[in-house]
């Protein structure tokens, strides 16, 4: 997960999931807990300067820096 600070600085988080400890797999309905999303200490990212402007995916971040140019990081599954 990313954010961007106020200031255009980005921060990225590491989401754990921690599953719930019993599931229903033979109900059609959705369980109503489904976990915990646990974000550990913001990662300052330094290698990009200040943004703009951030959006993100699932997997990945695209940003616009304050000269115009675009970044864009993600988990690298498609090379």
């Amino acid at each position: 997960m990313f954010v961007m600070s106020e200031d255009g600085k980005l921060y990225a988080f590491v989401i754990k999931e921690k599953a719930p400890e019993q599931t229903d797999i033979l109900s059609r309905k959705k369980p109503q807990f489904m976990g915990e999303l646990i974000l550990d200490n913001p990662i300052h990212v330094n290698d990009i300067p200040a943004l703009k402007m951030i959006a993100c995916g699932l997997d990945h971040f695209i940003g616009l820096d304050k000269s115009g140019k675009l970044w864009g990081m993600g988990d690298d599954t498609f090379g």
